[in-house]
């Protein structure tokens, strides 16, 4: 457990070099997209996106920077909240000035750690984060800090993905990133230098396969979707963009327990019909739209019996009509 702790301990302590911290997010971002040392993966989305807030339309994973940021801040808090403890005195014993008093004291000609940490206040002051004169009796929260540091550094895209607890998150990443056109379907490939002789629909080999025809314009996905708008009872937008289809516009509002079953069933069904598009490349499998749509029924059932907590969902009435429940 001790060399797992040992990298937190650094980065609580010493300000990291850039070109170590450029670096560790190098090793991070290839594991994140499963490198390895005889095969290099496409990196599919900007990192700065993964490490983005959620709530600016990323995955919230943050950078080590920030990280480093308000894992040291928390001296700066710790000497203001309690001067009298033994280091707090042996701190200002050593750095602080008569001449000129400063309540982060810090003299640069000696040695040690503590120098370079005062000087991530002025860092934070950038970004409207004072730790020095936080309230009397707050507490400090290291993970707090790095929210607020990553809120204040982080673009804010314009597409912000609705993540839900009911969808599996590998499905859920699936979905955010067909989203953004950043799924391997034929035409993605080709703009990243892959060759692809025949970048055509696997299905009707009368359109280039880009991710909304894919998933949403092609004639077995239309097929598709035309059997579950039946199911739903409900119109999913499938004329324009996946992010359209997502939205749910004329859905009820996001925090209803209807709209939480409509957005499942709508990445279900995203899920679904790539599944059987890899099947028909990969393994040459032609399903049909029937089968696919009983696949989204059955998956959607058992995400919300086990996921989404729904009183009295039975299978019966679920795969029939899904109306009743919304």
């Amino acid at each position: 457990m001790g060399k797992f702790c040992l990298p937190l301990y650094y980065l609580s302590l010493f300000k990291a070099p850039g070109c170590v911290l450029s670096e560790l997010e190098s090793i991070r971002r290839k594991f994140f997209w499963g490198d390895t040392q005889s095969a290099k993966k496409i990196c599919w989305v900007a990192w700065d996106r993964i490490l983005a807030p959620i709530n600016k339309g990323g995955l919230g994973v943050g950078s080590l920077k920030n990280a480093n940021l308000a894992l040291l801040s928390k001296w700066l808090w710790r000497l203001n909240a309690d001067p009298s403890s033994l280091w707090a005195k042996t701190i200002a014993a050593i750095h602080a000035s008569r001449r000129r008093p400063n309540p982060l004291p810090a003299k640069k000609t000696i040695p040690g750690t503590w120098k370079n940490i005062p000087v991530i206040h002025e860092t934070l002051l950038e970004h409207n984060i004072d730790i020095v004169n936080m309230p009397n009796g707050a507490e400090f929260e290291t993970k707090e800090i790095r929210l607020e540091i990553e809120a204040a550094t982080s673009t804010d895209f314009t597409y912000k993905h609705s993540w839900l607890s009911w969808i599996p998150k590998k499905v859920d990443l699936f979905a955010w990133r067909a989203a953004l056109n950043r799924i391997p379907s034929k035409s993605e490939l080709v703009k990243r230098g892959v060759q692809m002789p025949f970048p055509s629909c696997p299905w009707c080999f009368a359109n280039e396969e880009t991710p909304a025809h894919i998933c949403l314009s092609c004639p077995m996905a239309s097929d598709i979707w035309r059997q579950i708008k039946q199911w739903c009872a409900f119109d999913f937008s499938t004329d324009g963009t996946i992010i359209d289809l997502l939205q749910l516009q004329s859905a009820p509002p996001s925090h209803s327990k209807s709209h939480k079953i409509l957005r499942l069933i709508a990445v279900c069904s995203l899920w679904h019909i790539w599944i059987a598009r890899n099947n028909k490349i990969f393994q040459n499998q032609n399903t049909h739209a029937k089968s696919v749509v009983d696949e989204i029924k059955s998956s959607s059932f058992l995400w919300l019996r086990h996921r989404g907590k729904i009183e009295n969902l039975d299978w019966i009435k679920w795969s029939s009509n899904v109306s009743c429940f919304l």
